[in-house]
């Protein structure tokens, strides 16, 4: 009551008395747009407004603006091709941090925005090369990403126990054929070098039977070469006419030496030791073994069992239905001499007998 007249008050400053001063109604706050950014103003009834985010931004502290968004991954990419149609590759996937984007101090996307996956695991298929000159050397012990760090040195060493071999002039005609022989027996010349070692398509490759990593090797050389080039028929590297293995990753103008020669050559005690002194100076807590074999290659990385069941074959690789033919075919034929020779022994006996009898008549005619 104001001097003397009664005046009526809303209970709050979120209401207002209307024109009739007597009934209260709600104050519209959104009309002063207190809400800023990406918000829209919500009048609340009788207690004021309430300012909401859009499109995934975040209220600030302050409760009026909306300038932070924490970003969003879409879906993810297609894969791409992959590293490698054989041997083993790796195909990859992306996604991008715009559903929705970050925005002011909002968070970045949560995970990877990359992955990838293993591809085209099978073995590739051998070339000729590989399965003629090949020879496959596991490095027990030894991973296939720590073969990277030592990868110069053992091909090295492996070409400088080449070089040693070739040298001897025992072995002259081996690792130079159709050359003749050596004109300058005393010097130490170049057959090959590290760069003319080749490595098997898919190699290096973990080994999981020996906990190592395989090498396919193919060791060639320049038809050039010099030791070779000290033949007495050396011919510009061509040699004189000879038939000579090569496969279709040896060049003509390049020379392979044969597997049983490779295999003999690392297997040796000399070239052992140095692989093993080269993995030991790299990686000296751990332990290594070398083997060296020349085996065939799986087709897929992954081993398969297949058992196929095959009933006795008859001796010789002959059918049974064809034995019992035969053995039929030669008892009839038994019986039917069987009973040619005995027509045959009976019929003279009969000649015999009559011829008797011709002469006892005429015996008797002429006592008559």
């Amino acid at each position: 009551m104001i001097a003397g007249n009664q005046q009526c008050q809303c209970r709050n400053s979120f209401y207002s008395l209307s024109s009739d001063n007597k009934t209260c109604v709600d104050v519209n706050e959104c009309l002063s747009n207190p809400c800023s950014g990406n918000a829209t103003c919500e009048n609340l009834d009788g207690s004021g407004f309430r300012c909401n985010c859009l499109n995934g931004y975040k209220l600030s502290a302050d409760g009026r603006s909306c300038v932070d968004r924490d970003g969003g991954y879409s879906a993810w990419g297609e894969w791409s091709n992959c590293t490698a149609s054989c041997g083993g590759g790796t195909k990859t996937r992306s996604r991008m941090c715009d559903n929705p984007t970050k925005q002011g101090n909002g968070m970045d996307c949560v995970g990877a925005a990359n992955e990838s996956m293993a591809c085209n695991t099978d073995y590739c298929p051998q070339s000729e090369a590989e399965t003629n000159n090949g020879v496959i050397l596991n490095m027990k012990g030894l991973t296939v990403a720590e073969f990277a760090g030592v990868r110069s040195q053992i091909l090295t060493k492996i070409a400088e126990a080449v070089n040693t071999f070739c040298n001897n002039n025992t072995n002259f005609a081996t690792c130079c054929p159709n050359y003749g022989t050596r004109r300058n027996l005393n010097a130490t010349l170049t057959f090959t070098t590290s760069s003319y070692i080749g490595i098997g398509g898919g190699y290096p490759r973990w080994n999981t039977e020996n906990n190592g990593t395989d090498l396919l090797l193919v060791i060639k050389a320049p038809k050039t070469n010099a030791l070779c080039a000290d033949g007495t028929q050396y011919n510009n590297g061509t040699g004189t006419t000879g038939r000579r293995k090569r496969a279709v990753v040896i060049l003509s103008t390049e020379m392979a030496l044969g597997q049983a020669v490779v295999l003999s050559l690392i297997q040796s005690t000399t070239t052992v030791n140095t692989i093993v002194t080269v993995l030991q100076a790299a990686y000296p807590n751990k332990t290594f073994t070398i083997v060296v074999a020349a085996s065939p290659i799986p087709t897929t990385t992954t081993p398969t069992t297949t058992t196929t069941q095959v009933a006795p074959a008859p001796a010789q690789g002959v059918e049974a239905w064809v034995i019992a033919v035969s053995v039929v075919g030669a008892l009839i034929l038994i019986i039917l001499i069987v009973v040619i020779i005995l027509l045959i022994v009976k019929r003279p006996s009969k000649v015999a007998a009559g011829s008797s009898q011709d002469v006892q008549r005429s015996i008797n005619a002429g006592e008559a």
